[in-house]
């Protein structure tokens, strides 16, 4: 794939993200798109190593693919989350010459439907399986933990007989029912039913 990186204009209008990195993974050329991206302008990365500018991408994906396509000169695409933006990509990096061209094209919004259809099909399997409230409002709070990749989710009802906010179910990431999580909503639902009186 040969890219002409003189006629920049063009490249300029494209919405996605375009940058060039020589072999030691500093910046020789990079579109506007990535300015946007990375926050910082070309006048500023140009001539600069990626991994020293960027050490959130070092120990990646990203490193892996790139060192990839330097040894064996091939295309790769894969898909990236970057960090610092929050986005997802899917990225090519092409071996071009003495450089390699990377093409980063934001799949955010498809992810995020992606992984919302994947959270309302198993919303749905938890509701339609036979179980007590307790047991599927509990299922609710891990399936949302997980599919959403939440730190934690927890679902509070309201007591009408009692007049007070209850803890229903809570679910932490990586450990669905710990101790402290409890402990912490208890407190919070003594503020709240404090809040009531």
């Amino acid at each position: 794939m040969i890219i002409n990186l003189e006629n920049s204009s063009i490249l300029d209008s494209f919405v996605d993200v375009f940058f060039a990195l020589d072999s030691w993974g500093r910046f020789t050329y990079m579109n506007v798109p990535a300015e946007e991206l990375f926050l910082t302008s070309k006048e500023e990365l140009i001539g600069k190593c990626i991994w020293e500018k960027f050490p959130e991408l070092a120990k990646t994906n990203f490193e892996q693919q790139f060192n990839c396509v330097k040894s064996r000169k091939v295309n790769v695409k894969f898909e990236m989350f970057y960090e610092p933006g929050q986005m997802w990509f899917e990225a090519t990096i092409s071996p071009d010459k003495e450089k390699f061209i990377v093409s980063l094209r934001d799949i955010s919004e498809c992810k995020q439907k992606c992984r919302l259809a994947s959270l309302q099909a198993k919303i749905l399997e938890i509701t339609v399986a036979q179980g007590s409230l307790a047991t599927t409002l509990q299922k609710y709070t891990e399936v949302i933990v997980n599919q959403l990749e939440l730190s934690y989710a927890v679902i509070w009802t309201y007591n009408s007989q009692k007049k007070k906010f209850e803890l229903t179910a809570f679910s932490k990431a990586g450990n669905p029912h710990g101790n402290e999580v409890q402990q912490e909503y208890s407190k919070q639902q003594q503020n709240i039913n404090n809040g009531n009186k």
